[in-house]
């Protein structure tokens, strides 16, 4: 079994990784991700003329943030990327866009699936509340924005 379906804990479940484009290493795993949508709306365009035409046009798809959950990010990578974006954003730091791979992988580490997303990068990584009270798993929570995406496998 995959090292990466076990430390998420059960064995029967799916699981997501993320990797960096170009980078055969330094895959991130996560248990659960939101947020693959894209809507494409239409706008109404009466013709000149011909009063009785209303033509739809598509607007621009949209596409919706990127959430990403799980216990503890351990990627250094990963962790190096969102620190650099979110703590030195400024006029003196620029945003590195990335692109990004993410993949449905069954138990056995096969992949199910994969969604190449343009121009990523992080907008909001969050720690779910501590408490010495509490036995649950530390959930962290990452944001990410991106251009667009497309369904890869």
């Amino acid at each position: 079994m995959n090292e990466t379906a076990t430390v998420l804990g059960n064995n029967n479940a799916f699981y997501f990784t993320l990797k960096f484009s170009g980078d055969n290493g330094n895959e991130s795993s996560f248990q659960e991700i939101t947020g693959l949508s894209v809507t494409l709306k239409t706008e109404k365009i009466k013709e000149g003329g011909q009063n009785r035409f209303i033509h739809r046009v598509p607007t621009p798809p949209k596409y919706k943030d990127l959430v990403l959950k799980r216990g503890l990010i351990a990627s250094p990578v990963l962790i190096n990327w969102c620190k650099n974006t979110l703590e030195n954003v400024g006029l003196t730091s620029k945003i590195e866009p990335k692109e990004i791979q993410i993949s449905l992988r069954n138990a056995a580490g096969e992949n199910m699936g994969s969604w190449q997303f343009t121009s990523a990068y992080p907008i909001s990584w969050e720690i779910a509340s501590l408490s010495n009270t509490s036995n649950a798993l530390l959930i962290e929570t990452l944001t990410l924005s991106y251009a667009y995406f497309e369904r890869t496998l």
